[in-house]
């Protein structure tokens, strides 16, 4: 491991002092609910617990024209609640900014309108946004001012007014949305204005100590305000005076991928937006959004080449808030790495959840209840068996070996995790793997004997005579040919030789692939839209048959499915949506619209159907009244995704015997 000297040198911003250079920036929890409650207080105590040196607390609304389930500063009821955070927090080291921003036209008020400098709709949903007065311009700028005296009169630091992610001042400063022709449009300068009004506002309501910078980005669109020209201006606000920071990123919702980079971007993906916005200040500290950034050597390596001051690390402490405090003490191969899945950080807060989440840690959200320093060891170990070894049943391993108990996991397969390992082999998805290959290095640490290559039934856990078992045997492809939409109806056809599933694909079932192949997907999950990218990269020309509207909708929620585009569209791909397959023959298969009547003929040498998957549960039915304790968790129970495997292994393992608490 490269020595991290840089990672734990203390810097100052204005006049705070930060304890070390790793910056957790502004992002998007929904935990408060507009609040700061209970839970947003000791998600983020577990990270000062963990060692960050600076937080940056999530966007906040600085005036009711814009409205979110993020912090609301528009009224001095926010100040108890940062006054309780700070009390929580300041005792382990980390300080606390947070960062004020207005929607604009991505964020409607209360009465559902959204404000922007121009009529020009948003890029998300084409609302059309009304245009700002001059009169609203001057209320709202003095909503920043107020907030940011709410924010100092609770103990916090600082400020950073979000200048960037196509929000509110991004758009005053865009060539292609701000088209006003007053004081606030036309040339750069006049559409920097507003910044420099708020910023000013900002700095004249409160005292000097106070810290004061912005979060910045380009558009990275066609037209859009360039990386070249934000930092052109973040030069000219350092040497006005105007800021104490600067917090460099990448993107706007013109490109949502590229600003909430997945797994298929590599890591330090926004240094070409980022890097250069940070560089146009010479004097002032520079935080550095670089992104996927998941180990303090990596952040030791930028802060060594120069490219930032401070160095954003979100998602991996998400995914593990004691990941600094793990890596000093000589433990850094127990960080639970990020996998930048998306699932459910940015997909928790774009699904019908609508709360930051994680796929790989359950505790998010949950501290109070779920935090691993909760789990006690228990007064009179018993006997745990975990019948499979996939991420369901190795977490539950995992978990009951903390709680003290004897823990045996068998696994049929000759390899631990299951479904994992074959959903690693597809493109730009091995970081799936990182998280497999942790849960069972951190098993065997912990002392769970495991064995590979051993199918138990029903007698052998008998035989074995375990005071708990947890079932975790996965699911199987489901090659019935009913699709959910037509139950009815099976496909004709579906049995025979040239129809597979993604197992059989991946597996090596298919010796010779052929030119032409249909992906049914019946799941809209990330299944067939790996699949689709295995065969693509093969030259396989793909239609891809879907009940739902468009490409993996699940996924679009994770921002994925546009950067699997990218890809599939450099070959030969068709979507078909909302289309049912009919019938597979040789070579060919028929699909007609969900609505309609007239079918298509479309050629398909190989048919891959991702239909829902089929619970492998015989072994716990076998089971029932028959052991002193059982719980089905992950597929077993019923197939659903690694999110919902590791939370229910999660609490089966922490929960045997009424120990633990979950919520």
């Amino acid at each position: 491991m490269a020595t991290l000297r840089r990672v734990y040198e203390p810097i100052k911003i204005a006049q705070v002092t930060i304890p070390n250079r790793i910056v957790r920036s502004a992002h998007g929890t929904n935990i408060g609910w507009g609040v700061v409650n209970n839970d947003l207080i000791a998600y983020h105590e577990a990270r000062a617990r963990g060692g960050v040196g600076l937080t940056i607390l999530e966007y906040t609304s600085v005036h009711a024209s814009t409205f979110t389930n993020g912090l609301r500063s528009w009224d001095d009821s926010i100040i108890e609640g940062y006054r309780r955070l700070t009390a929580a927090t300041a005792p382990h080291g980390m300080v606390l900014f947070t960062q004020l921003s207005h929607g604009g036209f991505m964020y409607p008020g209360v009465d559902g309108v959204a404000y922007s400098p121009s009529t020009v709709p948003n890029p998300l949903n084409g609302m059309v946004p009304q245009e700002l007065s001059t009169e609203l311009i001057a209320e709202i700028i003095d909503g920043f001012a107020q907030a940011t005296r709410r924010a100092a009169a609770g103990g916090l630091k600082g400020v950073e007014i979000h200048a960037g992610h196509g929000y509110l001042v991004q758009e005053f400063l865009s060539p292609i949305v701000n088209r006003r022709e007053d004081r606030y449009g036309g040339s750069f300068e006049n559409r920097a204005r507003f910044l420099r009004e708020v910023l000013a506002a900002c700095r004249k309501a409160v005292s000097p100590e106070f810290a004061i910078g912005i979060r910045i980005s380009d558009e990275f669109t066609t037209g859009g305000i360039t990386a070249e020209e934000v930092a052109a201006l973040v030069g000219q606000l350092e040497s006005e005076g105007a800021i104490d920071f600067v917090d460099g990123s990448q993107g706007s919702y013109y490109a949502l991928p590229v600003m909430l980079p997945g797994m298929e971007y590599p890591m330090a993906s926004m240094l070409g937006s980022s890097g250069k916005i940070v560089n146009g200040a010479k004097r002032i500290p520079r935080i550095l959004t670089a992104a996927r950034i998941r180990t303090l050597e990596e952040a030791e390596q930028l802060l060594r080449d120069g490219s930032g001051d401070l160095i954003v690390m979100n998602r991996a402490f998400i995914a593990d808030p004691y990941l600094l405090q793990k890596t000093r003490a000589g433990r850094e191969d127990e960080v639970r790495c990020c996998i930048a899945c998306n699932q459910g950080c940015v997909g928790g807060l774009l699904s019908p959840a609508n709360r930051l989440g994680c796929a790989i840690n359950p505790a998010v959200g949950f501290e109070r209840t779920l935090n691993e320093e909760l789990i006690r060891t228990v007064a009179v170990p018993r006997n745990v068996l975990v019948v499979g070894g996939g991420p369901a049943g190795m977490e539950a391993a995992r978990t009951a070996a903390m709680s003290g108990h004897r823990v045996t996991l068998v696994e049929a397969r000759a390899d631990l995790g299951g479904g994992i390992n074959l959903a690693a082999q597809t493109p730009r998805l091995q970081n799936l793997a990182d998280y497999t290959q942790w849960q069972e290095r951190e098993i065997r640490r912990l002392g769970v004997e495991v064995s590979t290559g051993s199918y138990f039934e029903e007698q052998d856990v008998l035989e074995a005579n375990p005071d708990a078992v947890v079932i975790a045997t996965g699911s199987v492809p489901r090659m019935d040919g009913r699709q959910c939409a037509a139950q009815g109806q099976p496909i004709k056809g579906a049995e025979l030789p040239h129809v597979v599933s993604c197992v059989d694909l991946l597996t090596g079932a298919v010796r010779s692939l052929p030119k032409t192949a249909l992906i049914l997907d019946d799941t809209g999950h990330n299944e067939a839209l790996a699949t689709a990218q295995w065969l693509s990269e093969r030259d396989v020309a793909i239609t891809f048959v879907t009940r739902f509207m468009g490409l993996s909708p699940v996924v679009e929620s994770w921002t994925r499915v546009e950067a699997a585009l990218k890809h599939l569209l450099k070959g030969a791909f068709r979507v078909m949506p909302r289309a049912q397959l009919l019938e597979i023959r040789a070579g060919e298969s028929s699909v007609r619209p969900l609505q309609g009547e007239t079918a298509e003929t479309v050629p398909a040498e190989l048919v891959v159907l991702v239909l829902p998957r089929q619970p492998v549960n015989d072994l716990a039915k076998a089971l029932q009244g028959k052991v002193g304790e059982l719980r089905v968790v992950g597929d077993a129970r019923t197939p659903r995704d690694l999110q919902a495997a590791v939370r229910e292994g999660h609490l089966a393992g922490r929960t045997l015997f009424g120990a633990g608490s979950a919520d």
